[in-house]
């Protein structure tokens, strides 16, 4: 433990001195940690190791009601890695006051119950790789005017999504018991300070509608008048600073009562902890003003639970479109949606109270929002979204880009045509009548069931490089492949999930007259049978079925024979 380094602070604690043990850095003094000015900082000389510490000394015992703490240089270095604050009347036996978390740049401590002690420090509880800077380390008293609280409602009830919940605050503070005229303490501001924002531990997410002020006072010793304003430079905090045109003397006679109504509370039950500070002198020291603490908890309570009205913001939503669900509910509860995803899988998510987006609908779907009460009981809603649009059904259709549909449709006569010159995507059911045909000049991918009982058609056909791909179904009667160039043995494959049928095709043809060719494979556990039919001069195609599960590429080639073509399947793939 290297040698302690002492420095007086001034102007707030002239009687106190801080010591280090482990040095302070080249322009960085130990007094800088207590000049009051958050810019500054002291940096320790060396890695603070286990057991190092910088110790206030007040010279005499004094009521510690608050801490406060500003470590590392303000733009996150130098931080605290483990310590804990202490206190001792002898700097020998140590009591521990509080745990100062890992890593903080700001620490608070409120003492509960005020202790008095001479001696104060920041212990370090763990070796570290890197220097230690304080900006600050200040120490309160407790307050002289703590004041009685009288909230209304008693408790406070928490705002609910339908009915806002107001309160009023009045704070009534008055001097030392037994004190009077000659003893009074000197007081020139009261700050109140209300923390903000929906978290249980803030009152209210709307501070600018708090009304404040200050009862009526009598002559140069309550004051003469006291003015309230409101601050609002913190967004978590709102402070209002409470005034007199002249330092007011309290003593037991009298009481100053300020107000704080119209406060519109949050939805969160829990208890918020208002701060209150006072620039005041003992009557012993009357020109030595000094910031005091106290505080108050005000206790926010949630009235009995309700869970109501579940609703789409409109009936009808457009196809491939989310869409806000609203409800009731209590602030006090937690809240879980169930829904089924775009895979069909049934899924929940938590969600705030009150609001929820939907994902993208493509279908009609349900929706059922589960509320927990703080209790563990379990409630439930239901809602349901109705979606319209996005199917299409065109006497002729031509797409050269991805398509987002939940339905497609060639009707008798009708044509889908995908042109372009890339991958097609179609987002939902392609279906192809009896008479209607499909144009594919490129592949296809398609998230729903393919059923074409028509022709298919294109410049290039369905080879390898126009594979059709489906998570559901793949079915295919006749497909015309008039310019399938079978000398270069092109590949056909198709895969599908754990429930799909997969279909081959193959080509056939004669110059002789009708033909009809037939093939049985075996590949694994599924047997492939082809059977292709050709008018004479024609090409005609065949159907594989394959059983559920598998993945098959076929090839096919033609080779020198008189008798007509003959198909030469070598399956090459994989089973899952």
């Amino acid at each position: 433990m290297s040698e302690g380094i002492m420095s007086q602070r001034a102007p707030d604690m002239t009687d106190t001195v801080v010591t280090t043990s482990v040095g302070a850095d080249h322009g960085h003094p130990v007094d800088l940690m207590l000049d009051g000015d958050p810019d500054t900082f002291y940096r320790s000389a060396a890695h603070p190791k286990r057991d190092d510490w910088v110790m206030l000394d007040f010279g005499a015992p004094r009521a510690i009601g608050a801490v406060t703490l500003l470590l590392g240089s303000g733009t996150g270095q130098w931080t605290l890695h483990s310590g804990v604050l202490e206190y001792s009347d002898d700097s020998t036996g140590w009591t521990e006051l509080a745990t100062v978390p890992s890593g903080v740049a700001t620490f608070h401590h409120y003492a509960d119950t005020p202790v008095t002690a001479r001696y104060l420090r920041l212990l370090c509880l763990a070796d570290q790789g890197y220097r230690v800077a304080i900006r600050s380390f200040e120490v309160r008293a407790p307050g002289l005017l703590p004041p009685s609280v009288a909230p209304a409602p008693f408790p406070l009830r928490v705002s609910t999504f339908a009915v806002p919940a107001y309160g009023k605050l009045v704070f009534s503070f008055t001097g030392p018991a037994g004190s009077n005229a000659s003893t009074a303490v000197r007081c020139k501001s009261i700050l109140i300070k209300v923390p903000t924002g929906r978290r249980p531990e803030a009152l209210t997410s709307a501070p600018a509608r708090i009304r404040s002020g200050a009862a009526p006072v009598a002559g140069e010793e309550q004051g003469y008048h006291w003015n309230v304003t409101r601050l609002s430079t913190d967004p978590e905090v709102t402070v209002f600073r409470c005034r007199p045109e002249v330092t007011a003397r309290f003593h037991a006679g009298w009481t100053l009562t300020i107000s704080l109504a119209s406060i519109e509370m949050n939805g969160a039950a829990g208890t918020a902890w208002i701060d209150i500070e006072e620039e005041t002198a003992l009557p012993d020291s009357p020109d030595a003003f000094t910031t005091r603490v106290s505080r108050y908890a005000a206790a926010k309570s949630a009235d009995e639970f309700y869970f109501e009205n579940l609703r789409p913001r409109s009936a009808v939503v457009g196809w491939n479109q989310p869409i806000d669900l609203l409800w009731h509910g209590s602030g006090n509860a937690q809240y879980r949606m169930y829904f089924r995803d775009v895979d069909g899988k049934e899924t929940s998510v938590e969600v705030d109270n009150g609001f929820w987006t939907t994902p993208r609908c493509t279908q009609n779907a349900n929706f059922t929002l589960e509320a927990t009460t703080s209790g563990g009981q379990k409630r439930y809603l239901t809602t349901s979204v109705k979606v319209e649009g996005g199917a299409i059904d065109a006497a002729s259709l031509r797409v050269t880009g991805t398509l987002t549909t939940p339905r497609i449709t060639a009707e008798d006569g009708q044509v889908i045509e995908f042109a372009g010159t890339s991958l097609h995507t179609v987002h939902g059911n392609l279906t192809v009548e009896s008479d209607g045909e499909l144009v594919c000049a490129h592949p296809v991918n398609v998230g729903g069931d393919v059923e074409i009982e028509g022709k298919v058609t294109g410049a290039d056909r369905i080879e390898a490089s126009s594979d059709f791909f489906t998570g559901r179904r793949l079915s295919v009667r006749e497909v015309a492949v008039a310019l399938l160039d079978l000398q270069s043995s092109p590949s056909y494959g198709w895969s599908g999930g754990s429930q799909s049928v997969i279909y081959v095709l193959v080509a056939s043809s004669t110059a002789d007259g009708p033909s009809m060719s037939r093939m049985e494979l075996d590949h694994g556990n599924a047997k492939i049978v082809a059977e292709a039919k050709a008018d004479s001069g024609d090409t005609a195609a065949a159907v594989l079925v394959a059983s559920p599960g598998c993945y098959v590429v076929a090839r096919a080639h033609q080779p020198d024979s008189a008798q007509g073509t003959k198909h030469e399947f070598k399956p090459r793939g994989r089973s899952w």
